[in-house]
């Protein structure tokens, strides 16, 4: 029904992404993602972004991932948090935690739980656990979340 629907709106496009990331369906979700974008009908929002990200981080895609963190800043969402906790995940997953560190580390001030969740994560995932000791002792710099 979407793909023959000719007035696809950004509305619409989030929706299928968001859907098609949420059922597992991750490639799906990107290759929609890459039509509308090809087809320049409506531009990318933060949610979108968030869920094409999320697409990325199941399949360890990271030159896409690369290409919407590109995109975050011509579009303007270089300091939207839930985009940047998104990269710091993303970049994890593809074994880029320097990466995903300097996202982090960019964060500054919009650093919340889920981004120290992230990184700390980030690093455990990838065999660096020596480095959640030390994230975990600097996350106490901000007050208990409990």
């Amino acid at each position: 029904m979407f793909n023959q629907t000719t007035a696809k709106s950004s509305v619409s496009s989030t929706a299928m992404v968001s859907g098609c990331v949420q059922n597992g369906c991750a490639k799906e979700a990107l290759n929609l993602l890459i039509k509308a974008r090809k087809e320049k009908k409506n531009s990318m929002d933060s949610i979108i972004l968030v869920s094409a990200l999320t697409a990325c981080r199941e399949l360890a895609a990271l030159e896409i991932c690369q290409q919407l963190h590109c995109y975050s800043f011509q579009v303007g969402f270089p300091k939207y948090r839930p985009i940047q906790n998104s990269l710091v995940l993303t970049y994890s997953r593809c074994r880029k935690v320097d990466l995903a560190y300097l996202v982090f580390k960019e964060m500054g001030f919009l650093q919340d739980v889920v981004s120290w969740n992230a990184i700390i994560s980030g690093h455990g995932i990838n065999g660096q656990g020596a480095w959640n000791a030390i994230f975990f002792v600097m996350k106490f710099a901000f007050p208990p979340s409990h």
